[in-house]
């Protein structure tokens, strides 16, 4: 059996506040919201700084890399997304008749950030929306500011469809204490495990999963079998797209940074740091494999430092267990 334990080392360069949301509630299964021949159109705006720039092109980067979707830049047919310096990180909900604004203000840039309104202007929603939401997470609306609760109005199962999971880690997924109007959560996780694996915003591979069904980005006649969960890379449909953990064309060799082995008695170990990733510089992400015998049962106990370093830094961990898996 191998468990993975998920560290996530948050790195956070600045707050970034998302505001007012000028989003429809609808969703892909609604097909005259998906962007034509799977290519988003876009201008950025002569005020938007250069570092927000170089943040949404490295966004643009990461989801034309993962998915089948393109950005180019022009006006093509007549519908494209203006992107601007505004006063918040906000889109439209997939695609509008004509021209259509992405408000991404000075503290909106980070590639997180792109990508989640990136997401928005393909037509994907919130996760904390989802219609079968209330399963998972517990939205009080008591607790949110009361020109922000559309972001939280539950989608219905006529108007949307869910083609993965539910995922705490989304990047479409909000904080604990998002739009709050005080200083008590807006959302709780039903398991408290999770609780500040929400809202760190990293693209996940459901993430990307989801944009790529609802763009029919999928393989149609692939030849081989992937392992672990993982499918056929849209673009290359002979190597598979892994979910984290996992690598090689078929997803069967496990990629940790460190792998433990489980002992009779308790065993303390310590996970060390790295560098920030290469695809997303405010983050650093560790991923530990625990490997032991199979049938039996693992136990971990997590103990929890704030470490030092000159910026914010936020702990998060996430767990997914892989039955008889062998190494």
């Amino acid at each position: 059996m191998l468990i993975k334990l998920f560290l996530y080392l948050i790195i956070v360069n600045f707050s970034v506040s998302e505001n007012i949301r000028e989003k429809r509630q609808v969703s892909l299964k609604r097909r005259e919201y998906v962007w034509t021949n799977k290519i988003l159109y876009y201008k950025f705006n002569a005020n938007l700084p250069e570092v927000s720039k170089t943040s949404m092109l490295k966004a643009m980067q990461l989801m034309t890399k993962e998915t089948c979707v393109k950005f180019e830049n022009g006006q093509g047919d007549g519908n494209y997304v203006n992107i601007m310096n505004g006063n918040a990180c906000s889109s439209a909900l997939g695609k509008n008749n004509g021209v259509q604004t992405l408000s991404f203000g000075k503290y909106c840039a980070t590639t997180s950030t792109a990508v989640h309104e990136l997401m928005h202007a393909l037509g994907i929603n919130h996760e904390m929306c989802r219609f079968d939401r209330d399963d998972y997470v517990t939205v009080i609306e008591s607790n949110i500011l009361e020109y922000l609760k559309y972001n939280f109005v539950k989608l219905t199962s006529s108007n949307s469809y869910n083609p993965v999971p539910f995922e705490y880690g989304s990047v479409m997924m909000y904080a604990p204490k998002a739009f709050a109007n005080g200083s008590h959560e807006t959302i709780i996780p039903k398991d408290n495990d999770y609780y500040y694996t929400m809202g760190f915003q990293l693209t996940s591979f459901l993430d990307y999963k989801r944009l790529n069904i609802a763009y029919d980005c999928m393989c149609k006649n692939a030849t081989i079998t992937c392992k672990n969960g993982g499918y056929p890379h849209p673009n290359n449909c002979n190597k598979c797209f892994c979910p984290d953990g996992f690598s090689g064309q078929l997803c069967g060799t496990i990629d940790a940074y460190q792998t433990f082995a489980s002992t009779m008695v308790w065993t303390t170990r310590t996970i060390v740091s790295k560098s920030p990733q290469t695809d997303y510089t405010d983050y650093t992400i560790i991923t530990v494999a625990l490997t032991g015998q199979a049938d039996n049962v693992v136990l971990i106990q997590l103990s929890e430092k704030r470490l030092k370093h000159q910026k914010t830094i936020r702990h998060s961990f996430d767990f997914m267990c892989k039955l008889d898996i062998i190494i």
